[in-house]
């Protein structure tokens, strides 16, 4: 599926399962400037997590983004809607988002 089995661990995917494809749950909803994706309870796994966003691509910036909603799904691990920071180009032709886990 693309992605290595550290990352889908972290974003409470299966490595073992070909169709565990995204975390993203809900994608960008440029109206609310939100999105929803799954993780592992940072209080179990000591992972942390941080959000950037991009207009190309190219050059990446760390948004100071609010964890609106967190939803534990079970087995350690969570839902969380994530609210992008005012500074974000919301009207911007193009927006890209990505999540990281450290």
């Amino acid at each position: 599926d693309g992605m290595d089995n550290w990352s889908e661990y972290a974003f409470g995917l299966d490595p073992d399962d070909g169709s565990s494809l995204s975390p993203i749950t809900l994608g960008l909803q440029r109206a609310t400037a939100t999105f929803t994706y799954t993780r592992r309870d940072p209080a179990l796994t000591g992972l942390v997590y941080e959000v950037w966003t991009s207009p190309d691509l190219g050059a990446w910036t760390e948004d100071n983004a609010v964890n609106e909603a967190v939803s534990e799904l079970g087995g350690g691990k969570q839902s969380v809607t994530v609210t992008l920071s005012a500074t974000v180009p919301l009207t911007a032709p193009k927006l890209f988002v990505r999540v990281a886990a450290n």
